[in-house]
């Protein structure tokens, strides 16, 4: 399995150039520099959905609350939880991080994906006996990057969910790599 990375068309390249994907502490942004970004994710995420652009995986990443480890919620009932609903949810700024998913997939130096996907593709199922090599793959890529376990440890879980892993054992590769000094 290929990790796919969503084409824009010419319309939505000229959104994602108006959007800024780091967070407004990280960068000093006028309300209106705010607006604007907020706007084209909006639209941007509109066009991507209307065109099945974003893979399935992705967007059930962000509906599913099977796959939000630690809550029964999905993250868009989340989102719903605490006030914003339909549209306003592509507009707010904690969505960014799910539409950089949408866009790219998981958050990981390209080497450690095309490797991680060598070996589940290696293999007809994953099943529990092919984990402990998984397991340690993963452990040793993120002391070798000098992945903040916190963040990785998702992108990880991400990772195997995209490559057709089960969510039982995509978990197990989460925590492995969570628990990492």
């Amino acid at each position: 399995m290929k990790i796919l990375k969503v084409e824009f068309t010419q319309a939505e390249q000229e959104l994602y150039t108006q959007i800024c994907f780091q967070s407004p502490s990280q960068m000093q942004l006028s309300d209106m520099d705010l607006k604007i970004s907020a706007n084209a994710a909006t639209s941007l995420t509109l066009s991507l959905l209307n065109r099945k652009a974003i893979p399935e995986i992705r967007i059930r990443y962000f509906v599913d609350p099977a796959l939000n480890i630690g809550t029964k919620m999905s993250h868009k009932e989340i989102f719903e939880k605490n006030g914003t609903s339909s549209e306003n949810i592509f507009r707010h700024r904690h969505f960014l991080p799910y539409l950089h998913y949408f866009i790219f997939g998981p958050d990981l130096p390209k080497e450690t994906i095309d490797v991680f996907s060598q070996i589940v593709n290696a293999e007809p199922f994953i099943s529990g006996s092919d984990m402990p090599g998984l397991r340690k793959f993963v452990r040793y890529e993120t002391r070798k990057y000098r992945l903040d376990p916190k963040d990785a440890c998702e992108e990880f879980y991400k990772l195997a969910l995209e490559c057709g892993i089960n969510n039982d054992l995509a978990r197990m590769l989460r925590d492995d790599v969570r628990m990492v000094r």
